[in-house]
């Protein structure tokens, strides 16, 4: 069973993983954009997104559009693709009420 994990909660350094069962297939870190090293990542072992069993992300705390970003990201792959039920997706973990400032 594939799985793909990846955390988008600091602002430079993204964490992409795939698994299979236990085993780690690949892992790639850096600043990337997430969708599309997911589908790079998908190209290059000939996978589908249907494949993959569930796409988890961390939820933070963490970068506020990071967090954002990765939830989103994971939250609407598992749902189109049926993995998971509106209710059981993740709810991101700000960490602290946003501190927003007019300029």
């Amino acid at each position: 069973m594939y799985k793909i994990y990846f955390d988008t909660t600091k602002r430079y350094e993204h964490i992409l993983r795939l698994r299979k069962d236990s085993d780690v297939l690949e892992e790639i870190t850096g600043d990337f954009d997430i969708t599309c090293e997911i589908a790079n990542l998908l190209k290059k072992h000939d996978l589908k997104p249907d494949d993959i069993a569930s796409y988890e992300t961390n939820p933070g705390p963490g970068s506020f559009m990071g967090i954002k970003i990765g939830v989103t990201v994971a939250n609407v792959l598992n749902f189109i693709l049926g993995k998971k039920q509106l209710s059981d997706l993740q709810q991101a973990e700000y960490g602290r009420e946003p501190n927003i400032t007019i300029s």
